[in-house]
């Protein structure tokens, strides 16, 4: 009786073992280009929204690690440039552009925003 429950157990933890290795990481980059940025911010739709420090011109990313799917990600960005200037964003998942989106200030009011949401499988 001692060496089944042996086995069993040992049978167990390596199961688990093995399924903790197979549960996939996602790795996120969040890309924010434009002139005058502002606002820089990104979540997972579980957590709190972060961001990242503006203001800037030019590009600034931001890596984060995620352990599991079934995430909304989202990025929103503002910035308040010239006329004519425009804000793009994107969201890479390990390493491949999964979601992009450009303001190119159609309106000429200086203003530019976008907001990004990619589901994570």
């Amino acid at each position: 009786m001692k060496k089944i429950f042996t086995v069993l157990l040992l049978s167990v933890v390596v199961c688990a073992c093995k399924k903790a290795e197979d549960s996939p990481t996602y790795t996120v980059k969040y890309v924010v280009t434009g002139t005058s940025v502002n606002e820089f911010k990104f979540n997972d739709g579980n957590s709190v929204t972060k961001a990242v420090k503006t203001p800037f011109t030019g590009t600034r990313d931001t890596v984060i690690i995620y352990q599991k799917g079934g995430l909304v990600l989202n990025l929103q960005a503002k910035a308040d440039a010239a006329a004519m200037a425009s804000l793009s964003g994107k969201i890479y998942v390990n390493e491949v552009e999964v979601a992009t989106q450009t303001d190119a200030d159609t309106d000429k009011d200086g203003k530019t925003q976008i907001k990004i949401e990619y589901s994570l499988k």
